[in-house]
């Protein structure tokens, strides 16, 4: 481990960063190479705390060094575990992740859950595959790989190239069928979509073409906003009668009706409610959620009666996922990607509108509008309405017990920082909808 002297003792590298998420790296790498001259990438971040007083964040992140020649600058110096113990750290607090780290590599006992991106030597086995694809598709690439993003959910690798950026993916096994899907979706849907150059479905791999256009999130013209609604509504529409095609390719099938037997082990476990901290639920609101969960039982039961058909459903359908152009509306980021009530992905989107659109007439109903009208073969729109306005409740439960049944688990204990405040957030998000 690269440990440098200081007037306070010894301590990692570092340096403050703009860079508020975690998951976003490539600007440390880029400081490694700029002020020590190594090429590095992240493996994962080892330790996350911030002090709401000072609206600050400090985070350690563990590197892989790719540059096995490299020495360290005048007085820094590599520790080993049997050094650690004796050595004066700047930042105490640090010590029992350093240990933990050195203990990991000394003896390369790594949690099993632990991802593959977050493992060394894996860059080099992705950046051979990313190459072995574009010789094989006769593109020549223009700058080294670079690292964009990496946290629990996905890892993302950047290639330049002389055909422009292309963009690598990787998911955790929990979401292996985003590949696949992404390249159908492509496939069925051009310039919906983003173009898949080369997929491995076992490891959840994928290579994509970028992109042009701006984020929906930052788009104040509500006509883009409807467009992005409709374009939608007839994507899933069209995927009504290949809910088959879509289950073969690994999707899950969300009935409303079986998130109901989740709900109260759900409920019941206040310790991933974080009560009485920052972002979670208060004790009072646990409360109050406990006493609502007969009809929320009852709410995603009678889901299942309601007339119109299960098909694709996006599973975060934010803004931010989703890319306008002056020649397409494009949806990106299928992870979450499922078979189930197709209304459910419009609360997500529908609940960004007063804080995007702010001071724009009646922006939530003419979204509901331009969502609903081409669902019009399948009801009444007062039945339609209704039924969209009632899937929220269901769509932020959904949210909660895929975290809690799905995400949760399959995260080493020492990362679940990462996503344990997603939880909290949609159930306070369900407290909002259903009174």
């Amino acid at each position: 481990m690269l440990m440098l002297p200081g007037a306070g003792g010894w301590s990692l590298p570092h340096f403050v960063a703009r860079e508020h998420h975690e998951a976003v790296v490539g600007h440390i790498n880029q400081v490694m190479r700029d002020r020590l001259g190594v090429d590095t990438t992240v493996l994962r971040c080892a330790f996350d705390t911030f002090d709401l007083d000072a609206k600050t964040v400090e985070r350690v992140y563990a590197q892989e060094n790719h540059s096995p020649k490299w020495a360290p600058p005048a007085g820094g110096r590599w520790v080993a575990r049997e050094e650690l113990e004796a050595l004066p750290l700047a930042v105490p607090a640090h010590r029992p992740v350093l240990s933990d780290w050195l203990s990991e590599t000394e003896t390369g006992n790594v949690p099993p859950l632990r991802h593959p991106w977050a493992r060394t030597g894996w860059f080099d086995k992705a950046s051979a595959w990313i190459h072995a694809q574009t010789d094989r598709l006769g593109i020549r690439s223009l700058a080294p790989i670079e690292q964009v993003r990496t946290w629990n959910w996905s890892c993302i690798l950047r290639v330049g190239t002389a055909a422009g950026r292309l963009y690598f993916k990787a998911v955790s096994s929990t979401f292996r069928h985003e590949a696949a899907l992404t390249r159908l979706l492509a496939d069925d849907c051009p310039g919906l979509v983003p173009q898949v150059l080369a997929i491995d479905a076992e490891q959840g791999w994928m290579l994509m073409k970028d992109f042009d256009g701006r984020s929906l999130e930052k788009i104040r013209n509500l006509a883009r906003w409807e467009e992005a609604a409709r374009l939608f509504a007839e994507m899933q529409i069209g995927y009504v009668h290949r809910c088959g095609e879509l289950l073969a390719l690994g999707c899950p099938h969300w009935r409303p009706s079986e998130l109901s037997a989740h709900i109260p082990s759900l409920l019941a476990d206040t310790d991933s409610m974080l009560p009485d901290q920052v972002g979670g639920v208060s004790r009072a609101d646990i409360e109050r959620l406990r006493a609502r969960a007969p009809a929320f039982i009852q709410l995603c039961n009678s889901f299942d009666e309601v007339k119109v058909p299960h098909t694709l459903g996006h599973g975060d359908l934010w803004s931010g996922n989703i890319i306008v152009s002056d020649e397409n509306t494009l949806f990106f980021d299928w992870s979450n990607g499922f078979v189930g009530h197709p209304f459910l992905d419009m609360t997500f989107f529908l609940a960004e509108v007063e804080e995007e659109l702010p001071g724009i007439p009646h922006a939530l109903s003419r979204l509901q509008d331009a969502y609903l009208e081409p669902w019009g073969i399948y009801g009444r729109p007062d039945r339609l309405r209704s039924t969209l306005e009632a899937s929220a409740a269901v769509a932020w439960l959904q949210r909660a017990i895929i975290d809690h049944q799905v995400v949760m688990p399959n995260i080493e204990d020492r990362a679940k920082f990462e996503f344990d405040r997603m939880l909290p957030y949609y159930l306070n998000k369900l407290l909002g909808v259903s009174g």
